[in-house]
C-alpha cells in the first residue's frame, strides 16, 4: 500500500486525481466515546460529530444515515455523491475530528485518517491511500461543511457557495480517532 501524508507532498496534484466526487463526498464531509462509533446518533450540536458520522456512514455504504445528517437542502447533491462511492472501492479507517472551526451558522470539521482507492483487480496495483494527521490541514479532500439549523442542530451541507469559516472563528480541537472500514491494503 501506497500511503501519503500532509507534510510531506503538494496536495494539489493528488487532490485533482481523487477526482470530485470524493472531494464533494467529503467538502459537504471524532470523538468515538463521545459519537458512540459508527452506526450511532452522533450529538446534533456537536458539528465535529456530525461530520465524522457522515464520513463514517458515507464510507461503510449506509448512504440512509448519511443522507439524514445532510441538509434538506444539499440532499439532490448528496444523491450524486452516493452514486459515485462505492464502499468496495473507497475505504476509509482510522478517522477522528482534527478540529473545527466554527463561524456563526457555518461550520469546517478537518478529519484525521486514511481514505484509500482502490488498486483494482489487476495483481501488483497497490491502493493509492492519502492519510491526514494536521488537525488543522487546508487539504478540502479532509473538510467537511456544515450548517446550523433553526433548532440548533449541525447538518451537512454541500453547498459550497457560503465559504468555510475563516481561521480566526472559534476553533475547537480535538484528538480522538476510530476506525471505520478497513482498506483493501
Amino acid at each position: 500500500m501506497r500511503t501519503l501524508t500532509a507534510n510531506r507532498r503538494s496536495w494539489s496534484a493528488r487532490a485533482r486525481s481523487w477526482g470530485l466526487v470524493t472531494l464533494v463526498a467529503l467538502a459537504g464531509c471524532g470523538n468515538p466515546a463521545a459519537s458512540n462509533g459508527p452506526g450511532s446518533s452522533p450529538d446534533s450540536r456537536e458539528p465535529g460529530q456530525v461530520a465524522l458520522a457522515y464520513v463514517q456512514a458515507l464510507f461503510s455504504g449506509d448512504f440512509d444515515r448519511a443522507k439524514a445528517l445532510v441538509d434538506p437542502g444539499s440532499r439532490t447533491a448528496f444523491q450524486l455523491v452516493a452514486l459515485g462511492v462505492d464502499p468496495k472501492l473507497v475505504t476509509a479507517r482510522d478517522l477522528g475530528i482534527g478540529s473545527t472551526v466554527v463561524n456563526g451558522d457555518r461550520a469546517a470539521t478537518t478529519i484525521l485518517g486514511t481514505i484509500c482507492r482502490a488498486g483494482g483487480a489487476t495483481p501488483g496495483v497497490a491502493d493509492d491511500c492519502l492519510t491526514n494527521n494536521d488537525p488543522s490541514t487546508s487539504n478540502p479532500i479532509f473538510k467537511v461543511a456544515l450548517v446550523r439549523r433553526s433548532d440548533g442542530a449541525w447538518m451537512v451541507t454541500l453547498d459550497l457557495t457560503g465559504g468555510v469559516p475563516p481561521a480566526d472563528s472559534t476553533r475547537t480541537p480535538a484528538a480522538s480517532q476510530s476506525s471505520v472500514a478497513p482498506s483493501h491494503a
